[in-house]
């Protein structure tokens, strides 16, 4: 029986062939790359015919098996709901049409993505083809081919296996034609794809406005952007735009790994480093035994010095160093030459001394923050350059009308280096202007080394903010240096908590004209009674607080 059931076996050599197409459907793809034009049309091409000779096998086995065993059984009035509902489902069309859709992915999209996307959806759908395909083959060869022992006599199943082995192998044959068209098809869709993949090498992002690209980069991380102004040189240029680099803040580089390979890549002319000042390297700091060493932040600010601010510094307008504890004073005074525009600077604990201020400019600052630094005396302030004489910057007089700057221009110009290099404090501003209504409210006047007065620029930026909090050494010289320096009668906010060594007279003096300052925005020590605002202001915040020093708060185990 057996010797029969395999000699008239009339589903064995066929689905042989099935199983065949099946297992190379799968290997193709496998080894298909579909993020490749050309790959994917040879595989498109090649399900194209597999699937062709599934359903050729389908209709071959309706028409020459099933439809005469179905006849058969209805003859003998025998019902069999399995040979009744066999191959009732089109299991090809949207194999076909799957197809179809991978050729319109090749003539239509750009995406790299979208084809591999293709590729996930070809493989479910015929991962779910062949769940089905392959038990109804199992199916048809041990149930529908018993029924066929049992109802046709050997010379009938006989005929029939020749028949649908022979149209199975002119099936095959019928193949190559077909093959060689489908050929000339896909070396049509070749041509279309070869046109849209010279397209694709146009970099269309690069066509999208500036501005937008500009947008993009704004919201990426540091390290990002660093990585992206590798790309081309329009991204390097995008990326270290102005409007990328307004602020930096240390915390967001803090313990961040600076990849080597990023300081070569940016590639900088002599001239970013012309406005940096080396000022002599035999600076010692007086706190370098306290100093709390962390090699990556040392990196890191050596990174900032040696390769991003020289390009980037003069658009930053806000830097925070806040709790930087690997900060010095020569990294320090390297950074601020590199940001000569800084309108916000806070330096708040770190343990960076009166040499990080020397020969460095700050013309624009509003913001100043430097609480808990224990180490700035009076000399920071003095050590703070102004504009030279040939770009002065006269502080503290209203001498801003056309009409009243001739006091200006026939003032001495030794006087005028004593004021801005702030060699000397200025008392009295009347001695440089008898005319002036105020002698204290002082505008910035540039005197651009020419004694045209409509070539006159007013800079109307003054110190805002002011924070000394635990700043113990400064004195009432140390006032009068920022005091010589800057324009107080925009000041909003003052704290100099933890200043034992300050006077009510030094800081009335220094707050005489700043009229906008209130009760509520000054902090300074208690031990003061008939200060500034006394009515009003608070008294030191330090008290409980350990970082920041505070004579009344001295060996307590306290926290900020």
């Amino acid at each position: 029986m057996s010797f029969k059931f395999e000699e008239y076996n009339v589903f064995k050599i066929p689905h042989s062939r099935m199983m065949q197409l099946v297992n190379s459907c799968n290997k193709n793809l496998d080894l298909t790359d579909f993020a490749n034009s050309d790959a994917l049309v040879s595989l498109l091409s090649n399900l194209n015919s597999i699937f062709d000779e599934f359903k050729s096998h389908e209709e071959i086995e309706n028409e020459h098996i099933m439809t005469k065993l179905k006849t058969k059984l209805k003859a003998m009035a025998i019902y069999n709901s399995a040979v009744c509902n066999c191959h009732t489902e089109d299991e090809f069309t949207p194999l076909f049409k799957l197809v179809e859709m991978g050729y319109l992915y090749l003539n239509k999209t750009k995406s790299i993505s979208e084809k591999i996307s293709f590729g996930v959806k070809l493989r479910k759908a015929l991962n779910h083809f062949t769940q089905k395909f392959i038990p109804h083959m199992k199916e048809e060869e041990e149930i529908f081919q018993p029924l066929l022992l049992e109802h046709f006599t050997e010379e009938e199943l006989h005929e029939m296996k020749n028949i649908v082995i022979k149209l199975h192998m002119q099936n095959r044959k019928r193949q190559h034609p077909n093959s060689s068209k489908k050929s000339h098809s896909s070396a049509k869709i070749r041509t279309v794809i070869d046109e849209n993949d010279a397209l694709m090498t146009k970099n269309y992002i690069n066509e999208l406005p500036n501005e937008l690209l500009l947008k993009m980069f704004s919201f990426m991380s540091y390290s990002d952007k660093l990585k992206s102004a590798r790309v081309c040189k329009k991204w390097n240029k995008l990326v270290f735009d102005k409007t990328n680099w307004t602020e930096l803040n240390f915390s967001d580089w803090k313990s961040k790994k600076i990849p080597n390979n990023f300081g070569p890549s940016m590639e900088f002319s002599d001239s970013d480093y012309k406005d940096m000042e080396y000022i002599d390297e035999s600076d010692e700091d007086e706190f370098e035994d306290s100093v709390s060493i962390d090699l990556i932040d040392i990196k890191t600010l050596q990174y900032w010095i040696k390769y991003l601010l020289p390009k980037v510094g003069h658009y930053v307008q806000k830097l925070n160093l806040s709790k930087c504890s690997s900060l010095n004073n020569n990294m320090a005074r390297r950074i601020l030459q590199l940001c000569p525009n800084l309108i916000e600077l806070n330096l708040g604990y770190t343990s960076i001394g009166d040499n990080s201020f020397r020969g460095v400019r700050l013309d624009q600052l509003q913001y100043l923050n430097c609480e808990g630094c224990n180490y700035l005396t009076d000399n920071a302030f003095k050590f703070i350059l102004m504009s030279t004489v040939s770009d002065i910057k006269i502080k503290r007089m209203e001498c801003v009308k056309n009409s009243n700057l001739k006091c200006v221009l026939e003032t001495n110009e030794e006087e005028l280096t004593e004021i801005t290099t702030g060699e000397s404090v200025i008392q009295n501003s009347q001695d440089f202007c008898k005319d002036c209504q105020r002698k204290n409210n002082i505008e910035d006047v540039y005197l651009n080394g020419d004694s045209d007065q409509e070539n006159v620029q007013i800079n109307q930026n003054s110190l805002v903010s002011i924070n000394l909090s635990g700043c113990w050494s400064l004195s009432d010289y140390g006032l009068s240096y920022l005091a010589s320096k800057y324009d107080l009668s925009n000041l909003k906010y003052l704290n100099l908590s933890g200043c034992v060594n300050l006077t009510a007279f030094g800081m009335s003096l220094f707050l005489e004209y700043s009229d906008l300052l209130k009760g509520e925005n000054v902090y300074y020590c208690d031990n003061i009674t008939d200060g500034p605002l006394s009515d009003t202001a608070n008294g030191c915040e330090n008290i409980e607080c350990a970082k920041k020093y505070c004579c009344r708060s001295i060996g307590r185990d306290l926290e900020c």
